[in-house]
């Protein structure tokens, strides 16, 4: 997503998938890593369907992001909290 487009959706409310040509550099992630981001995704997906939200397929595609090491946990709260 390039910031024009993270602004556009900030001002929309929305998340928006990020499309296969702008995709980030994806960091290298050990598989201990890897499987500590996964855990803290289910975790959270977990948590939120308990409380009674629905996870939006825009949620899990950032989820999936976060896992796959193209973004970090700051910028994966931030756009989920967007």
């Amino acid at each position: 997503m390039t910031f024009e487009n993270q602004n556009a959706a900030k001002q929309q409310g929305k998340v928006e998938p990020s499309t296969s040509n702008d995709r980030p550099e994806i960091h290298l992630l050990t598989e201990s890593e890897r499987s500590e981001r996964i855990k803290a995704v289910s975790f959270a997906t977990a948590s939120l369907n308990q409380s009674g939200f629905e996870v939006t397929e825009a949620m899990r595609l950032l989820g999936e992001r976060y896992i796959n090491g193209e973004i970090e946990l700051n910028e994966f709260v931030a756009t989920a909290m967007k």
